[in-house]
């Protein structure tokens, strides 16, 4: 009996050892990164998709294929595959500050924070710590903001940096009349002008930040959208 060459392909692949599917992986996932940096964004796509068919722990392809998703404008689905990676791949670091930056895209900036903090906790470095006080920042979360500082701080001193020591206090600073002295709610009856004037500020930009992260869950619980 004649076998068809997709049959007797899937046969060959069935047969395949486990190094040689992670071998595969790994090379389809270079092949897609060079598609992607070519502007061949639907190849890219394809090719990913492929890897982690053959291969669901390559942490590295799911980021790829997240990336290529950005590129494409389609942050959600991004992050629907970072999610996905995650629960094959848990030990991959990556994976976290790429679906950090999935979800700042859509708005979700409570949960982004979350993932931001697992990625500057597991590599603890000055940079990625500095982007999850950014991250803080633009969630509105400042408490959290200024604890990152005062942990920067703290960074510079161990490794005698000048710079990031003097951007650290000056930072703490501010940030300690924002959450200590300014905020209209732990603060109400402050009559310093310039502290009010503070508050206001703070208050503006939570206004204008949009719906809160609990009701963006509710609709995603909902279906997504």
């Amino acid at each position: 009996m004649r076998i068809a060459p997709a049959v007797y392909a899937l046969l060959v692949a069935l047969a395949m050892p486990r190094t040689a599917y992670a071998s595969g992986a790994t090379d389809l996932t270079s092949e897609g990164r060079s598609a992607l940096r070519a502007g061949d964004d639907h190849r890219a796509v394809r090719l990913f998709t492929e890897a982690i068919a053959l291969d669901r722990s390559l942490g590295e392809a799911y980021v790829a294929l997240a990336q290529a998703r950005m590129k494409l404008g389609d942050a959600r689905e991004a992050e629907r595959v970072l999610t996905t990676g995650l629960a094959h791949a848990p030990t991959h670091d990556a994976l976290y500050e790429a679906r950090a930056k999935a979800r700042r895209a859509l708005g979700w900036h409570a949960d982004a924070v979350v993932d931001m903090h697992e990625y500057a906790t597991r590599l603890s470095t000055i940079e990625v710590w500095q982007t999850y006080a950014d991250f803080c920042g633009e969630g509105g979360q400042f408490p959290a903001q200024l604890a990152a500082w005062r942990r920067l701080a703290a960074l510079g001193e161990q490794m005698q940096l000048e710079a990031l020591q003097e951007k650290a206090r000056r930072l703490v600073h501010a940030l300690q009349l924002l959450v200590d002295r300014a905020d209209p709610v732990l603060a109400p009856s402050l009559l310093d002008p310039s502290r009010q004037a503070m508050a206001s500020l703070a208050k503006k930009r939570v206004q204008l930040r949009g719906p809160a992260p609990s009701s963006l869950k509710a609709g995603r619980a909902n279906g997504g959208k």
